[in-house]
C-alpha cells in the first residue's frame, strides 16, 4: 500500500492504469510490487515513456536506501 501512495506523488505520470497494470503482473508472478515496478520493461501494454518513469522512480527509491 505504501508504494502505492508514493509512486506517483509528486506527480510523475504514473497513473491507476499503470499501476493496475503493475499490480496485475506482480500478483500473476508472484512477486512485490516494488519487483514488478523493478522489472517494468517485462509489462506488457506499457509504454516507453512510462517504463522510462518508472526505472526513474527505482532509481529514487534506491538512492534512499544507501
Amino acid at each position: 500500500m505504501a508504494l502505492q501512495r508514493i509512486i506517483n506523488t509528486p506527480t510523475r505520470g504514473i497513473g491507476k492504469v499503470t499501476i493496475d497494470k503493475i499490480a496485475d503482473h506482480a500478483s500473476r508472478s508472484g512477486i512485490t510490487l516494488f519487483d514488478a515496478v523493478k522489472g517494468a520493461n517485462e509489462i506488457p501494454g506499457l509504454t516507453g515513456a512510462v517504463k522510462e518513469r518508472l526505472a526513474d522512480f527505482v532509481k529514487r527509491m534506491v538512492g534512499f536506501t544507501q
